[in-house]
């Protein structure tokens, strides 16, 4: 993720050249509102943005780029020096495609009021229908000497004409991920106009006191920054600040999460008895290491209240993780409850489900196992039985979590991170 934009003060914005009318009646730029509706944009374009991820102006102001440009500070023809980068304004006084070489070479005579430069493209034959003559064209690349002249070899370029103002903001800035029907450069042109708006777009999350204290830089300048860099330092800051959001936003949604958890959800207590523990426990043909009783009284002791319990089982492979979770799946379907147990890979869950058929031979605990592979009737027939409540324990992959696979009680849920 990056960010960056500087705002010209003296800047006019006719809110009527970034936005077109919209059927809504609506007036302004906001947030929630569809991208179709912004300059240059429209119905068919709108369709392509939404291919992108991208529906609405906010969606469009995170659209960050890929990469940047830095183009050289713009100067004069008579300022250039060999084999340094420059970016210079200038007019086509002449064309020359020259096929005959080898490589081809487009090649463009280019002046201003200092002086004319020889700019040429090796393979550019593409450019004839680009490049015309009277045109003012913006190239920025690295200047050589060529037979004794001043040369600009295969640089970028834009062409000019009396619409476009400080040119350099179209030049340099993002490089946008793009598709083949909306290109980088299209999508900066809709994105600039948005950016004199920032103020009305871009809420600041922070008071002054908690932006000193980490460094960062306001919301509304990120979000310029990254999108129109004036240099590599404000792009790193504007980078900083929009991490530190995320990182920010992602933090508050687990608290929320965890309060909601904590003090509004609810959940069916297991009680363990001393039959129940037993019971268990001669399903294990060995004894339980220190350990292994160690996270089995925590965990009881969280399944015994009435709020969900969140917890991590941690330890190497071997440790006996899988024993510690089958105590914990009985001890729920002792409370007439369902345990799902769920694996990153079929192959872990199919190791899952064959070391727990070795401790449940023989047993009354009705379990199945789930794949992506499982189909057809027999697929209809087992999710049937657990939404019944007539299996006990699940044991499968994501596909756990498709709809159409539903719990009568569901009261335990291990998850197996790898």
């Amino acid at each position: 993720m990056d960010t960056a934009r500087t705002v010209e003060s003296d800047a006019v914005v006719n809110m009527q050249d970034v936005i077109e009318k919209q059927p809504s009646g609506r007036e302004g730029i906001t947030p929630s509102m569809p991208v179709q509706y912004l300059k240059g944009v429209g119905p068919a374009r709108a369709a392509v943005f939404e291919k992108l991820g991208v529906r609405t102006v906010a969606d469009l102001l995170e659209y960050f780029p890929r990469d940047w440009v830095f183009a050289p500070e713009r100067i004069k023809i008579a300022e250039l020096k060999p084999e340094e980068p420059a970016t210079i304004l200038a007019l086509v006084e002449s064309i020359d495609y020259q096929e005959y070489r080898r490589p081809p070479i487009f090649e463009v005579i280019a002046a201003d009021d200092t002086g004319i430069c020889r700019i040429v493209w090796f393979n550019g034959g593409y450019l004839r229908n680009q490049i015309r003559l009277g045109k003012l064209i913006l190239a920025s690349g690295k200047t050589g000497i060529y037979k004794h002249q001043l040369q600009m070899t295969n640089p970028k370029f834009m062409m000019l004409d009396e619409t476009h103002t400080d040119p350099e903001r179209h030049f340099s800035g993002g490089v946008y991920p793009a598709s083949g029907r909306l290109s980088s450069r299209q999508i900066k042109q809709i994105v600039l106009p948005v950016l004199e708006h920032l103020d009305d777009l871009v809420e600041e999350f922070y008071d002054e006191a908690v932006l000193k204290e980490n460094r960062l830089i306001g919301r509304r300048e990120a979000f310029a920054w990254v999108h129109m860099p004036p240099d590599e330092q404000k792009l790193d800051q504007a980078k900083r600040r929009l991490k530190y959001d995320e990182l920010f936003l992602m933090q508050l949604g687990l608290a929320m999460r965890r309060h909601h958890t904590q003090h509004d959800a609810s959940a069916t207590p297991c009680v363990l008895t001393e039959e129940i523990d037993s019971r268990i426990r001669r399903r294990f043909p060995f004894l339980l290491t220190e350990d292994q009783n160690a996270s089995i009284s925590e965990i009881v002791q969280d399944m015994s209240r009435t709020t969900p319990m969140n917890r991590l089982l941690q330890g190497d492979v071997g440790s006996g993780k899988t024993v510690v979770a089958l105590y914990a799946a009985l001890l729920a379907i002792a409370n007439k409850t369902q345990a799902a147990i769920m694996a990153p890979t079929e192959i872990l869950a199919s190791q899952h489900f064959l070391s727990m058929e070795r401790y449940l031979r023989n047993s009354q605990v009705r379990r199945v196992l789930i794949t992506g592979g499982l189909t057809g009737r027999k697929r209809e027939e087992l999710l049937t039985q657990i939404r019944q409540g007539d299996i006990d324990i699940v044991v499968g992959t994501v596909a756990l979590l498709q709809k159409d696979i539903e719990f009568r009680r569901l009261g335990l849920v291990v998850i197996d991170e790898q």
